[in-house]
């Protein structure tokens, strides 16, 4: 009994140090904690090596944290300024003047939003356009025609041939034969699911052929994986791809042949393998990139800021922060900011989208957006300008 008693008197004392070690480890570097805790959260920005708070919309700093972890002095906007996001702006945004010949203003300016403007009745202007004065509606639709949609402050008059007698003739017994069209679709669909089988029935047979050294069936299985990478998953894109690889295919196929005729058939199978290769590294850079050396995520994409504003050209740029979700006033209202420093200018519209998105903002949605423009050349540019600055990595 008094064995018993001992020992549980021993456990109870263990648990005690441990307990008492545990909180004595936990408050040696408090700062230390704080700072880790900080770094992963969007409220907060860096100055002078202190983490503050930023200020609430409809607010500017007015004077920066003294500690880390601490917001510093907020001031309201003033009037006919606004800031719509948490920031750390040392002043508040001016809003935007709706132009007095052309436009009204929808909703007026706040300390949190700014102002909407719209074209006056009678005028449009297409949205995601630059917009130097608005544009008169038609008036009347040409001869033949008839409106289908009236005149908005977004869009012009929309006209579409009227039906004529022949027309509403001919659409008489297509009503009537409602049947026969439903009994040809069910067709279509029928055969589109046969060739569809087919297709896949051919794409797994070529993956067994390859597993028995088919060195064609292996290539093909890349393309796909290729596709399957690629970062837009538009089906444009994947017809792009997919006409690349095979003109890069039958250009493989004929360098083959040519050196064939030269050299003789063993060196065939070396060309079939450099393309196979070639593919190789095509797939190999399509994989993520993730920020090197244990950078945080925040501070990996504020770097990367830098290398878009060298990259990207000047003529593409706006039509890249309209891709990422920047409305026109925004960049105006940051452009009157910084007269005549186009990349403060630059900086400050990345950051603003940073803002806008908070722990949304990564590097493939800016990625992304190059590719849904088409520049995908420079997307490309970009990924090796940042593996080389030793800021990202491709993710294992």
């Amino acid at each position: 009994m008094a064995a018993k008693r001992l020992l549980a008197l021993w456990v109870i004392l263990c648990v005690l140090l441990e307990a008492k070690a545990t909180s004595l480890g936990a408050t040696q570097n408090p700062e230390d904690a704080v700072s880790v805790a900080l770094k992963q959260n969007d409220e907060f920005y860096e100055h002078k090596g202190r983490l503050c708070k930023k200020c609430p919309a409809g607010h500017s700093v007015f004077q920066h944290c003294k500690s880390s972890g601490t917001e510093g002095v907020c001031h309201p906007c003033e009037n006919n300024k606004f800031s719509k996001y948490l920031n750390d702006f040392e002043r508040c945004l001016p809003c935007t003047e709706c132009r007095p010949l052309d436009e009204v203003a929808l909703q007026p300016c706040t300390a949190t939003s700014d102002t909407q403007c719209a074209c006056k009745s009678g005028t449009f202007c297409s949205p995601g356009l630059p917009c130097e004065t608005c544009h008169t509606c038609t008036t009347r639709c040409p001869d033949g025609e008839t409106m289908v949609q009236p005149c908005t402050p977004e869009s012009d008059m929309q006209c579409a041939k009227a039906p004529g007698p022949a027309d509403a003739t001919s659409q008489t017994p297509a009503a009537g034969s409602n049947g026969h069209v439903l009994l040809i679709l069910g067709i279509l669909a029928c055969v589109a699911l046969v060739v569809v089988a087919v297709a896949v029935g051919i794409c797994k047979c070529r993956t067994k052929d390859s597993r028995k050294g088919s060195v064609t069936s292996v290539w093909d299985s890349k393309i796909f994986r290729g596709l399957r990478r690629k970062c837009t998953r538009r089906p444009q894109e994947v017809e792009v791809l997919w006409d690349v690889q095979v003109n890069q295919r039958i250009q493989s196929s004929s360098l083959e042949h040519v050196n064939s005729n030269a050299r003789g058939s063993e060196t065939t199978p070396l060309q079939t393998t450099g393309s196979s290769e070639e593919v190789q590294v095509s797939t190999e850079q399509r994989r993520n990139l993730v920020p090197a050396n244990g950078k945080d995520q925040m501070t990996a994409l504020r770097l990367s800021f830098d290398v878009f504003i060298k990259e990207v050209p000047l003529k593409d740029w706006k039509r890249f922060m309209r891709a990422l979700g920047l409305l026109d006033n925004d960049m105006d209202a940051i452009a009157l900011m910084h007269v005549g420093d186009m990349k403060e200018q630059q900086f400050q519209m990345l950051r603003t989208w940073h803002d806008m998105n908070g722990k949304g903002a990564s590097l493939g949605s800016l990625l992304e957006a190059l590719c849904n423009m088409d520049l995908k050349g420079i997307e490309d540019k970009i990924r090796a300008v940042l593996i080389t600055q030793d800021l990202y990595v491709l993710e294992e």
